[in-house]
């Protein structure tokens, strides 16, 4: 706001600029005011700990909040679970509840089960086949004793001819194999097989009814 004053003295200015100086107001702060109220605050640590992300709410919540609260990297989930929860796959729940409060990454799947690790299905299946080399080792030194009984009655050359060399026995893969991951496993992994090829029909036949 501007004064003019046609009276002041010739050394002074003959106009004065009234600059408010005060900070800016909000009409609605100024009404509380002078209604006898405190203006209202705001409060920054509010908004501050509304935006904080879930996940960090439910840090202390109790649950689990990584693979390795769930113990995966000592042992699986798998080599902790009963025969029961093995059959109905409850032992996955844990994992699960994990993945619905966060994306599972590496960490949080843990260490392979024990029947699971190439080192185990390794040992085993070196085992097995050095136990049908032996086996078949020992058939063929009964094969050959038994040629050489037959050699020894032929008189000619073209009898020895005849005879030929004696068919050896080779160790036998498929033996190590079960014998290796266990009779009774193989026999329940081809009744699944053959039952699930068996219920892939059921669909098709209920359609063409």
């Amino acid at each position: 706001m501007t004064i003019k004053n046609e009276d002041v003295p010739s050394d002074e200015p003959a106009t004065q600029d009234f600059e408010s100086e005060s900070p800016i107001v909000d009409v609605d702060t100024l009404k509380d005011v002078k209604d006898g109220e405190k203006p209202v605050e705001s409060n920054i640590s509010d908004t501050s700990d509304s935006d904080a992300s879930p996940q960090h709410k439910n840090s202390n919540d109790g649950k689990p909040q990584t693979g390795r609260d769930l113990g995966v990297w000592e042992r699986s989930l798998e080599d902790q679970a009963g025969c029961f929860s093995i059959w109905t796959l409850s032992f996955l729940t844990p994992l699960l509840s994990l993945g619905s409060r966060k994306v599972l990454d590496a960490e949080d799947i843990g260490v392979p089960s024990d029947e699971d690790r190439a080192s185990l299905a390794y040992s085993k299946a070196v085992e097995a086949w050095k136990e049908q080399a032996a086996i078949a080792a020992a058939a063929n030194e009964k094969i050959k004793e038994k040629h050489a009984a037959k050699l020894a009655k032929c008189k000619t050359e073209e009898e020895k001819e005849k005879l030929g060399e004696p068919l050896l026995k080779d160790p036998n893969i498929a033996a190590a194999l079960v014998k290796a991951f266990g009779r009774w496993r193989v026999i329940f992994a081809t009744a699944y097989y053959v039952l699930g090829a068996f219920l892939s029909f059921v669909p098709v036949l209920i359609l063409n009814r």
